[in-house]
């Protein structure tokens, strides 16, 4: 079913999807809540991902098909994209996961009963090259601890937005290395968020799994971040001993004292 003003915009960006890419969009359209348009953003592939996805576009009305000429980057695609996106919620979706069919349910339903809650992500397994379930804090002020001190606890492919506190306060992806990370530090700032205690996507874990930023630079960037984090909550920047410190807590270092 489609509407004029659908509940969910799917956003997934596609650089390169190839051979992944149609289980990814299979698992969006077998979802049980079809209230949505389905935003994909090729980001200038040079595989065969173009051509899967005009022939998904021209059978089914929900997808809503943006090209781009050269890749811009992933920062650039979800802000351009989230701009188009007409939903009360969006959902995020990288092209090589798999979204359970109750996903877009449970978090619907979730938000909805829940409006001070901007971003909802959901527990995930691994699968592939690696097998697991990570099972991030539920409740926000634990999540807002472990990014305190830690990586994002927020699955990045399982959020669920509300596009009206990105409306509100024109929050946006950095260009940054750990872009994830300082998105769900900032929204902080502005609404409450949440996880759903359930596995409810698919990660897969592959040998061609592409990275535009190297570790070192994902580490520094996420270090930032956390210092960030930490300078808006004492309303200063840390000190010398306090960043040692945030760092022997953050599991990064050892101090004697």
């Amino acid at each position: 079913m489609v509407t004029a003003s659908p509940k969910v915009s799917v956003l997934m960006p596609v650089c390169n999807g190839m051979p992944f890419l149609t289980d990814a969009i299979d698992s969006i359209l077998a979802q049980t809540f079809d209230d949505f348009e389905f935003v994909i953003i090729d980001d200038g592939s040079s595989d065969e991902s173009r051509e899967v996805l005009k022939r998904y576009a021209s059978r089914d009305r929900r997808i809503k098909l943006l090209l781009n000429d050269t890749n811009t980057g992933i920062a650039q695609v979800l802000n351009a994209g989230i701009d188009v996106c007409r939903g009360e919620y969006i959902a995020r979706m990288d092209c090589d996961d798999l979204s359970l069919p109750q996903r877009f349910a449970r978090q619907v339903d979730l938000m909805d009963r829940a409006p001070e809650v901007g971003v909802c992500g959901t527990w995930f397994t691994t699968f592939g090259h690696a097998c697991g379930t990570y099972d991030h804090p539920v409740h926000d002020s634990d999540i807002k601890i472990h990014h305190l001190l830690h990586n994002a606890a927020i699955g990045h492919p399982t959020a669920f937005l509300r596009r009206r506190v990105l409306q509100e306060t024109g929050i946006k992806y950095p260009d940054v290395a750990a872009h994830d990370l300082w998105f769900w530090i900032n929204l902080g700032f502005a609404t409450k968020l949440r996880n759903l205690p359930a596995p409810l996507l698919s990660y897969r874990i592959h040998q061609n799994q592409f990275s535009r930023v190297s570790n070192s630079q994902q580490y520094a960037s996420a270090t930032e971040a956390r210092l960030f984090f930490a300078g808006r909550i004492f309303g200063r920047e840390l000190t010398e001993p306090e960043k040692t410190a945030h760092r022997a807590l953050s599991g990064g270092t050892v101090i004697a004292d």
